[in-house]
């Protein structure tokens, strides 16, 4: 995992806004990945015990998207963490929190607005969960430049969810970045949508199940989309 302050990645996006030029009528997905369009949804933990995963996912798919914590990097008692989001997405999502004793906090089709914050309390505390089967997503970084932004969503959503690369990361050319993601019979196929330096779309896509629990996709020069 490539790592870089907050105040570094900062400036580095403002550069990137200051640079972007979006093709005359696009209004697909680049413009709605594009830096100045970001919004920002805050996950906070009001309990006593430290969340280890954090599935968010559109409402409208029938599958959970990846752990946006990622592995080793816990929401601890009393913490809050910030991630970029589409702006002007839909406006429901699916939450799925399961804390260090295997308890969860559910939410489903909760509105998120943009700069929303979501808080996981001892009253949204449900027992007894199990701890679904995780496959595991590895997404290589071979377009020789830095992705700045990553969103990694089932290809049924109509949503991309959260900039699952954090606030203080960022993929540099060459480095890779592990994903875990709940797994069940049926074949899902995910979709890696990382944006650059000039704010353009680089894809790779990955198919995961039960029986096919860890994966890698590479997303190599010349994988570059604007739409």
């Amino acid at each position: 995992m490539a790592m870089c302050s907050g105040i570094r990645r900062s400036l580095a996006i403002g550069l990137i806004v200051a640079g972007l030029t979006v093709a005359a009528g696009d209004d697909g997905l680049a413009a709605r990945l594009a830096p100045e369009a970001l919004a920002r949804v805050a996950f906070r933990n009001d309990t006593d015990r430290s969340i280890d995963y954090l599935f968010f996912s559109s409402s409208t798919s029938r599958f959970w998207g990846a752990d946006v914590l990622g592995p080793g990097r816990p929401l601890l008692p009393g913490q809050t963490r910030e991630f970029y989001r589409a702006s002007g997405e839909i406006a429901t999502y699916d939450i799925l929190a399961i804390d260090e004793r295997i308890d969860a906090h559910l939410m489903l089709r909760r509105a998120v607005t943009d700069d929303g914050v979501i808080t996981f309390t001892n009253r949204t505390l449900e027992s007894g969960f199990d701890l679904p089967v995780l496959a595991t997503l590895t997404v290589e970084n071979r377009t020789g430049t830095s992705l700045w932004f990553g969103f990694l969503s089932p290809t049924d959503s109509d949503a991309r969810g959260v900039d699952i690369l954090g606030q203080d990361t960022i993929l540099f050319d060459g480095r890779s970045m592990t994903f875990r993601i709940p797994v069940g019979e049926q074949e899902i196929a995910f979709e890696f949508v990382g944006v650059d330096n000039d704010g353009a779309l680089h894809r790779a896509t990955s198919v995961l199940s039960d029986r096919r629990l860890r994966s890698t996709a590479t997303i190599r020069a010349g994988t570059r989309a604007d739409h």
